[in-house]
């Protein structure tokens, strides 16, 4: 009579197979030992260091993850990394001066995220705040300083048009939560 089982012997006459259900229970193990290891893989993410993590859970904002390695719920979360890292953005502007000369120029603007606000930037602006918020507030300010000097003054007085579009571009800035370095 067949029990599912197959036995072989050795010479000696011990048992050295055994069968199906051996190999069944073996397969099992490992179906569920790939299952295990693809749903800790999946719950774990890296954050970079320079980087924070926005936590989203299908979708919405849930929280923010620090550099190192972190836990989210596989399937359910996805983390979004933000740089809070020194930026530089160089943009080419034209404006009008005082005396309605046309200035053109090159602007390099360094700044950063503030890492503690990650979330609400997110959550109201999103991941590519640079292209959103950063380039235009730059252009706007260049407009807006360059439009107070004349000509002249834009080069005479180069230090004092740095510092005072410096200060326009983080006042500009800093209801995003971005914090500018040097203009």
């Amino acid at each position: 009579m067949f029990d599912g089982n197959f036995t072989a012997t050795n010479s000696s006459g011990n048992k050295v197979f055994k069968g199906l259900k051996m190999g069944k229970n073996l397969f099992f193990g490992m179906i569920i030992a790939l299952a295990l290891f693809i749903l800790i893989t999946s719950a774990l993410y890296e954050v970079p260091a320079g980087s924070i993590g926005v936590v989203t859970r299908f979708g919405a904002v849930n929280r923010v993850a620090y550099s190192g390695i972190n836990i989210k719920i596989p399937f359910a979360e996805k983390a979004v990394l933000l740089s809070v890292r020194t930026q530089k953005d160089e943009v080419n502007a034209t404006a009008m001066s005082e005396n309605l000369q046309v200035v053109t120029s090159l602007i390099a603007v360094n700044y950063h995220l503030d890492g503690s606000h990650a979330k609400e930037v997110y959550q109201n602006v999103g991941a590519n705040y640079t292209e959103i918020i950063v380039a235009p507030a730059i252009q706007n300010t260049f407009k807006a300083v360059t439009a107070k000097f004349s000509a002249e003054e834009l080069i005479t007085k180069r230090d004092e048009v740095r510092l005072e579009a410096e200060v326009e571009l983080t006042k500009q800035l800093e209801p995003y939560f971005i914090v500018v370095e040097n203009f």
